[in-house]
């Protein structure tokens, strides 16, 4: 996911490589709107490139979920909140 994917304006991302490696937008609810900005301006500089890096400033794979394997919407979850 890269900084330009995500519509401030209409708090939304769009998700490049979904299920089927078809494109869709995603909405956000207010409270990860702010959390994503406040990631934003203090961790990434605003225009492009990817949103989420890595502790040594290289894009995440597959968001940094283990690549291959099922994880539960739970894990999902917990992970992005934890980044943020």
């Amino acid at each position: 996911m890269s900084l330009t994917d995500v519509d401030w304006e209409q708090s939304r991302v769009l998700i490049r490589h979904g299920k089927g490696e078809k494109e869709r937008c995603v909405g956000l609810g207010d409270v990860t709107a702010a959390a994503l900005r406040d990631y934003v301006q203090r961790f990434r500089t605003a225009g492009e490139g990817a949103l989420f890096l890595t502790s040594a400033g290289q894009r995440t794979a597959s968001a940094g979920l283990p690549v291959g394997q099922a994880v539960s919407g739970h894990f999902r979850f917990g992970w992005v909140f934890g980044f943020l």
